[in-house]
């Protein structure tokens, strides 16, 4: 156990989850930093979006 009043340098789990193209995602992760979870999800969001806008076979204007 660490000494009083000193960070655990120990890295913890973090979780991320959603839903994109019909099903659901989850991102565990560690990190010994506290992260910005809301920032982590709408960056992790965004790409599925863009991904999903590029490769979608229910979408007419995508590539795919």
């Amino acid at each position: 156990m660490p000494p009083v009043n000193q960070p655990d340098n120990h890295p913890r789990e973090y979780q991320l989850e959603g839903k994109t193209m019909g099903t659901y995602y989850v991102v565990k992760f560690y990190t010994e930093q506290q992260p910005d979870l809301i920032a982590l999800q709408q960056e992790l969001d965004t790409e599925l979006e863009l991904i999903n806008d590029l490769m979608s076979t229910y979408r007419p204007e995508s590539e795919s």
